[in-house]
């Protein structure tokens, strides 16, 4: 009786870790949705010793059932198609509430750390967080940047002079004595240089999701104290087919993003170089403190407006460095994007980090770069991004992404080789200038 009851303590804490590496969207999904034994049943029945060499009856865990097993199939999308195509003639309605996944899950003995496990879990994931909350954070997010971008220009005396004499004309009931285009005029192109970016970023994502079927939400804002903002949040309601596909979604918006706000930043520079000295009176301006929070950024603004020498950059960290709005909206969007980037949790970098590693060694990985950025912004003087980002990712992002129904096969070489291109690119942006 005692080694019934110790197998019964076995399989019970194999069917909790089981489910570790999986998010908490998938682990606490509405039991009126979960699959029941007998939807499980109807898998296990169509296995066979030619598909799939299952070493268990279908065992219930958090948010579905898994069968533990081994692929007699040669890939794993020749396994799934396979038991598609069986499931479409026994039960087609199965896969109008259900979806079947093959993934790696945590070994029962010591001997491994993971095994191939097939994953049965409903093929709808609805969002945590209550849409009325998403909807007030970003409010709040869109507002704080607005106020952001207007903050740019405080340290300008001659714009605040200016702006305090309309105030005051306005405030006197003097009709038509006041005219705020020329302030416009220079807030307008940094407020669209930033949604330039962001909306070809989510449009990356857009294009992505409408071909390869995947459904996801209206992104939420997510506040910034050190940014505008920190990142528009897309969660995924249904699953990819495949790493790939999770890979192609995660990768096309941040790196779009990226790019434009890279070109825009090399772009207003040049135009800070061109401007009249009537224009560049009323320029907004960035303190050295903040520029030299990017290595790459800092480096750039140094050699197209200090010559390279480091004289720009070396100044005292509250000096303001004035700057053209379109050389602002991308140096600000392109720290924006790069964090969008990094290979933790759920961001979009976490999706790539997971399509290339796969969920054991994603965490793992995820795991050192978190500790890395920690560390790093503990030796960050003034403006601490690092700090603010891991704070608010601890929030919101630190679950992995939901199942792919193929977890097993890992994206192509060259997909990888761009994953570790991007994030050795993240890291020259988001550290400090020594």
């Amino acid at each position: 009786s005692k080694a019934i009851q110790q197998q019964i303590n076995d399989r019970m804490e194999n069917s909790t870790r089981a489910m570790e590496l999986f998010p908490r969207v998938v682990q606490d999904a509405d039991e009126a949705i979960l699959p029941r034994e007998i939807d499980a049943n109807v898998i296990f029945q169509l296995l066979d010793r030619t598909t799939f060499m299952a070493v268990e009856k279908p065992m219930q865990v958090e948010g579905g059932y898994i069968i533990r097993g081994k692929n007699k199939r040669k890939t794993a999308t020749q396994l799934l198609e396979n038991i598609d195509e069986k499931l479409a003639k026994e039960s087609p309605q199965w896969q109008e509430s259900f979806q079947l996944s093959f993934v790696e899950i945590y070994a029962d003995s010591s001997e491994q750390l993971f095994e191939d496990a097939l994953l049965i879990t409903p093929n709808k994931f609805a969002p945590m967080a209550p849409k009325l909350f998403a909807g007030v954070i970003t409010a709040i997010s869109l507002f704080s940047s607005f106020v952001y971008c207007i903050d740019t220009f405080s340290e300008n005396e001659a714009v605040m002079q200016q702006l305090k004499e309309a105030s005051e004309q306005a405030t006197s009931g003097i009709v038509g004595a006041y005219d705020l285009t020329w302030f416009n005029e220079l807030l307008v192109p940094m407020l669209v240089t930033l949604g330039l970016a962001q909306g070809l970023h989510e449009a990356g994502h857009l294009v992505m999701s409408w071909s390869k079927g995947i459904k996801m939400t209206p992104p939420t804002i997510l506040p910034s104290q050190a940014l505008p903002y920190l990142s528009f949040q897309n969660r995924l309601k249904t699953s990819p087919k495949d790493y790939t596909d999770l890979y192609d979604f995660a990768f096309a918006g941040p790196v779009t993003g990226l790019t434009v706000s890279f070109i825009a930043l090399l772009f207003g520079l040049q135009l800070t170089t061109e401007v009249d000295q009537s224009v560049a009176q009323l320029l907004p301006s960035l303190p050295v403190g903040f520029i030299t929070q990017s290595t790459l950024g800092g480096t750039i603004v140094d050699l197209l407006l200090g010559g390279g020498d480091g004289i720009l950059i070396n100044q005292d960290p509250s000096t303001q460095i004035p700057l053209h709005p379109i050389a602002i909206g991308g140096f600000l969007g392109m720290i924006i994007h790069a964090f969008d980037l990094v290979p933790i949790g759920s961001t979009d970098g976490g999706r790539m980090s997971q399509a290339v590693l796969g969920r054991v060694w994603h965490l793992t990985f995820s795991s050192l770069v978190f500790t890395v950025l920690f560390l790093t912004s503990l030796f960050s003087d003034g403006f601490n991004l690092l700090l603010g980002f891991l704070f608010i990712y601890s929030f919101t992002q630190r679950d992995m992404e939901i199942p792919c129904k193929n977890e097993i096969d890992r994206v192509e070489l060259p997909r990888a080789v761009a994953a570790f291109v991007s994030w050795v690119l993240v890291a020259l942006i988001l550290c400090p200038l020594s």
